[in-house]
């Protein structure tokens, strides 16, 4: 399913490969407004409203805390992998 957020996904994913030569040096930096923090709160809430829509579509009512906990690991597993 393509989706507006998978749509932004797949676009940013397919800018930071072609230019990464450039972005690899970037994703060294960790602190304050790296580019890896800036990416993972960037793709949390993405995967958030995807996540709220697709569960939402079968019937099920996920929790706040379930939501951002999901959220939250996938945002990081395409960043920090």
């Amino acid at each position: 399913m393509k989706t507006p957020s998978t749509r932004r996904f797949a676009n940013v994913c397919r800018y930071l490969h072609k230019n990464r030569k450039f972005y690899l040096k970037c994703f060294q930096y960790v602190g304050q407004n790296s580019l890896r923090d800036c990416l993972t709160d960037f793709y949390y809430e993405l995967i958030r409203m995807n996540l709220s829509v697709q569960y939402s579509e079968v019937g099920i009512k996920l929790s706040g805390d379930e939501l951002k906990m999901m959220a939250r690991m996938e945002s990081y597993s395409y960043v920090l992998m």
